[in-house]
């Protein structure tokens, strides 16, 4: 079952390209991690977002996804100098409620008028205000061969795939998924066998669709003991029950 926070969401037509990253990455933006990730360096951000702002940021970039790009811009102080990729440009503000502007005679509810000022800006776009509609960007993602994930809660309800089994997820872990199929499927199994050898049994047999290979395409003998370990009802060992006659 899909949290809550995903319906809100899906309200919004239009997403800053942060917050479609995020949601595309399966991180809702008003957690802390989504809320303060985009100003963390790289090394320290989830790697499915910044996998996805990459995307979504070239994408734009090369004209492939319509965007509205907007840049950060702010009155220029009077000792102020533009940094690096920062340039100056001259802009009416209006209207003009400056202490010049209200000479006597003339208030707030006298004609408005207008005033140049300096603004500094960035060249390169926000993309914290820079924005993309919802359907430009689901379009965008089916042709990249995504149809499943936030934007597309249709694919999600069509299957009975619990989360942890949907290699798309952004948190999909295969040996969390194998340990798991394994502990379902070793429901009703003899109980003549211990839980390990059950769960080993079952996961040499689907060592394959979750990755538990070596390099010489056999299954990965510590990889299956791990997740063994970890779908053990029965930990501790002893000798299994045996069957009533």
């Amino acid at each position: 079952m899909e949290p809550d926070w995903m319906e809100h969401w899906r309200l919004s037509a239009d997403l800053s390209v942060v917050h479609a990253a995020l949601l595309m990455a399966g991180i809702t933006p008003g957690s802390e991690v989504g809320a303060n990730c985009d100003g963390w360096e790289t090394s320290r951000q989830p790697p499915a977002y910044v996998a996805a702002k990459a995307a979504l940021t070239t994408a734009i970039k090369n004209n492939r996804l319509e965007a509205k790009i907007r840049r950060s811009a702010w009155h220029r102080g009077w000792d102020e100098n533009p940094g690096e990729g920062e340039s100056i440009a001259r802009a009416e503000v209006y209207p003009d409620y400056s202490a010049e502007a209200e000479s006597p005679g003339r208030g707030r509810d006298s004609p408005l008028t207008t005033k140049l000022r300096e603004l500094v800006y960035r060249a390169a776009p926000d993309w914290n205000l820079t924005t993309v509609e919802v359907e430009a960007l689901r379009a965008w993602l089916s042709t990249r061969g995504i149809r499943n994930g936030f934007f597309f809660p249709q694919a999600r309800h069509a299957t009975d795939l619990p989360a942890y089994l949907d290699k798309s997820h952004p948190r999909y872990a295969p040996k969390l998924a194998a340990s798991l199929v394994a502990w379902e499927r070793a429901e009703g199994s003899p109980d003549s066998k211990s839980p390990k050898e059950t769960l080993e049994q079952i996961l040499y047999e689907i060592a394959a669709d979750f990755g538990l290979i070596g390099d010489d395409g056999r299954p990965n003998k510590q990889g299956i003991e791990e997740c063994s370990k970890v779908a053990n009802w029965r930990p501790r060992g002893g000798a299994p029950k045996t069957p009533a006659k």
